[in-house]
This record gives structure tokens, sequence and C-alpha cells, in this order.
């Protein structure tokens, strides 16, 4: 059974392979490596991920058998990041 839950500062290393490997297996088919590199190159300073997390207005996880097996973040503060 799948679980829905609040994001947690401890999700950060599961919530960012989650991300990087779904855009890998999804968004960049048809991409050039540049622009793949700069999208993951976002994602390696976990610091920076958290406080960028951190800022979303809603965050929630999706987990099943003790994985994370999706999330939805998002607010206003991802319109306007100087929020």
């Amino acid at each position: 059974m799948i679980n829905i839950r609040k994001y947690k500062n401890s999700d950060i290393i599961e919530t960012i392979n989650l991300i990087t490997e779904t855009f890998k297996k999804f968004n960049a088919i048809g991409q050039n490596k540049k622009s793949i590199a700069s999208y993951l190159d976002q994602f390696k300073n976990p610091k920076e991920i958290k406080n960028n997390f951190n800022r979303a207005d809603v965050f929630y996880v999706a987990i099943d058998h003790n994985k994370i097996v999706g999330l939805i973040r998002g607010g206003e503060c991802m319109e306007n990041p100087e929020k």
C-alpha cells in the first residue's frame, strides 16, 4: 500500500535519486548532453538542495514498502525564488 506523507529532511538523498533517475529515464530523451549535465548538476550539492526543498510550500512524498516512489512539491516560492 502506498502512503503519502510530508517530506522530511532525512528524505533528501532518496528524493534526489528519484528526481534524477526519473529525469534520465523520461525527460533526457532527445536532449543534448550539455543540457542533461546542466540539469543534473543542480542536484550535486545536498546542502543547496535542502534549502531549495525547504522553500516549497507543499512537499509530499509517496512511500511504498519503505521506499520513496513519488513526490509532489510546489507553491508560490517555486515561481518566485526570491521569496
